[in-house]
């Protein structure tokens, strides 16, 4: 029982950072099979827009796939991986209050959450752009991986605190001095 709950864990963390190296959106990456992978890239057309899409294989990726000789064990359903993603961040004590602010009607009530209670699938994909971003990618690139039509709708997946952005700001400064 043991080594099934391990194996279990291993494949929701192996979709999560197949998720968050592509950018794909769970429907696509439940979905991988060796039929996507070629050359170094994986190229798939999406469930949600039938666009197709092509996307480097990087090398923390193509480590994660190669632990994984049958992609068929990737097949599993978006509320199964959300599920099981909670409990094991909940287990690894990823457990950090954050407080939301909600509007209803004229009033903002605030909820208070612990990390865990947030995250979910779609977190890959923000990560995925998010980081893609602040390592300094062109956004028009970021968007024919994502599939982003839109500049307005990219950006409202890019999350940088307020910390973030002042840390990145300050590196901007550093490498950018005369």
């Amino acid at each position: 029982m043991h080594s099934i709950r391990k194996t279990r864990i291993e494949i929701i963390c192996a979709l999560f950072h197949i998720g968050a190296e592509t950018g794909f959106r769970s429907s696509d990456y439940s979905r991988l099979s060796k039929n996507h992978l070629k050359d170094n890239f994986i190229r798939i057309s999406t469930i949600k827009t039938q666009d197709m899409v092509v996307i480097p294989i990087s090398a923390r990726l193509k480590s994660v796939l190669s632990k994984y000789e049958d992609h068929s064990v990737f097949q599993i359903t978006n509320q199964y991986f959300n599920r099981e993603l909670k409990e094991i961040l909940k287990l690894a004590n990823f457990t950090e209050k954050v407080v939301i602010p909600t509007k209803k009607g004229t009033k903002t009530i605030e909820k208070t959450f612990e990390k865990w209670e947030l995250v979910s699938s779609h977190t890959c994909r923000r990560s995925f752009c998010t980081n893609q971003f602040l390592k300094g990618v062109p956004s028009l690139l970021i968007r024919k991986i994502s599939g982003h039509k839109t500049e307005k709708a990219f950006l409202e997946y890019i999350k940088v605190d307020e910390e973030l952005a002042a840390k990145e700001m300050m590196k901007y400064w550093e490498a950018n001095v005369n």
